[in-house]
């Protein structure tokens, strides 16, 4: 007979059940929360350009507007997972939405405010 090690897993307090699928949720939330803030980049940066703007001007302002809360998104993101993931109790979705675009506007803030020159 060969016994088959599992792997550690912590007790959960009586009656407390974990969330399911933490870092789908939370990622989702972050995705959903890029989009928005990169739409309102986006429509905010080609209004600011001249109705005669080139090509490459075009370009150059949608790809900074994409590129521009890609850090603010993720990172957000990625911490509320495993922040859900270790809490014993239920996280709805709404909840971690909502901590999610928290953690996003703190997070956008200071990247502006680090890249704004002085």
């Amino acid at each position: 007979m060969s016994v088959i090690s599992q792997p550690h897993q912590t007790p959960r307090p009586s009656g407390a059940v974990a969330t399911a699928h933490p870092f789908a949720k939370a990622f989702a939330s972050g995705g959903l929360v890029y989009i928005a803030a990169t739409s309102v980049m986006l429509l905010l940066a080609l209004r600011a350009l001249p109705a005669d703007a080139t090509s490459y001007e075009l370009g150059y302002a949608t790809a900074r507007a994409l590129a521009q809360f890609t850090v603010a998104g993720f990172v957000p993101a990625l911490i509320m997972g495993m922040a859900v993931q270790q809490s014993p109790r239920r996280w709805r979705f709404w909840q971690i939405s909502l901590s999610v675009m928290a953690m996003f506007c703190v997070t956008a803030a200071l990247q502006t405010l680090g890249t704004t020159p002085h």
